[in-house]
Parts: C-alpha cells; structure tokens; sequence
C-alpha cells in the first residue's frame, strides 16, 4: 500500500516494513504476527492495520510514523464490548487524524427462528416472513466502530434500529 508521499508498506512474514520515497536505506519495520489489511491514513504520516495475536485475537494497529509509535487497540475494551473485529470488511480512516473506522459483531449468537413454527397470518403479502427473518439477522450483523488511536476509545457509531451511517469529511461527532 502506498501513501501520497510514495512511501511503501508492506505485510512481511515478520510483520509490516515501511520504505520510504526516494531512499534506499530508509526502512522501518514494526513488528506484526499476522498482519492483514493495510491502509494509510489522509495524511500519509499513519498506516493501519489488523494483527492477530498467537492466541487468535484480531486487534486493530497504528504505527505513526511522525513519532515512530505504535498504537494498539486494548483487546480488554473488545471484550468489555462483547464484539470482535471483523477481518473481512476493510478499515476505512477517519478525515481528521488520529481515528479510523472498522467494522466488528457481536459475539453472542442468535438463535433462528424454526420454521416449523411459523405461521403466516397474511398470505397477500410475501414480505412478512423474509423481513422477519432479516430483523433476526441485524444484531449480529458488523457494525461499524471508531477507534481513536491515541485515547484508545472505541465507539460504537450504529444500533440496532438505526444501522446505516455516512461518514462526512471533517465532520467531528459531538
């Protein structure tokens, strides 16, 4: 993935190398055990991604380049959330620094309904049962959250009821 500075980041098999424009010699490697899904933030100065700890727990990681550190997201919060990240959906950085976005679901598993006891009462309308079974599927659809790096906040920006968002550039959440 590169950056709008021409800088270079790759996935490595001992984690994520940064090569910067113009330089040979200038690398910069962080370490990763199974890193995944790199992106660059607006600025170029961020890259984020996700990494799986020995133990199968997906964080998500930052590694800012403009003070040579690296954030990682507090697994301890993503239980306390009862969720885990989902690996499949892309992190999508925020306009303003220091925040991206990432989609995650619910640990807890739903139960589908048995459809040996359901009745239908309208036989007219034939979206009465296939939007019930959509409703069962929405808590455990992923929902996106905000991560902001340096505080370590995580924020869910969805609900149940309210499950679609736009995100607007430099649009800051009050």
């Amino acid at each position: 993935e590169y950056n709008e500075n021409g800088d270079l980041a790759l996935i490595t098999d001992k984690g994520i190398e940064i090569h910067k424009a113009g330089k040979t010699k200038s690398t910069v490697a962080i370490k990763a055990n199974k890193a995944t899904k790199l992106k660059w933030d607006n600025t170029g100065q961020t890259v984020y991604y996700f990494d799986q700890s020995k133990e199968g727990i997906t964080s998500l990681v930052a590694f800012d380049q403009k003070c040579n550190r690296v954030y990682k997201m507090n697994t301890t919060d993503l239980n306390n959330l009862d969720i885990e990240i989902s690996t499949e959906s892309k992190i999508v950085p925020a306009p303003e620094a220091n925040r991206c976005f990432f989609y995650a679901t619910s640990k807890k598993k739903g139960t589908p309904t048995d459809d040996s006891l359901v009745e239908i009462w309208e036989a007219a309308s034939p979206l009465q049962y296939p939007a019930q079974k959509n409703l069962e599927r929405i808590p455990f659809i992923p929902k996106i959250y905000s991560w902001e790096m340096k505080s370590g906040k995580i924020e869910k920006l969805v609900s149940d009821s309210l499950f679609t968002i736009k995100i607007l550039p430099g649009k800051q959440k009050t």
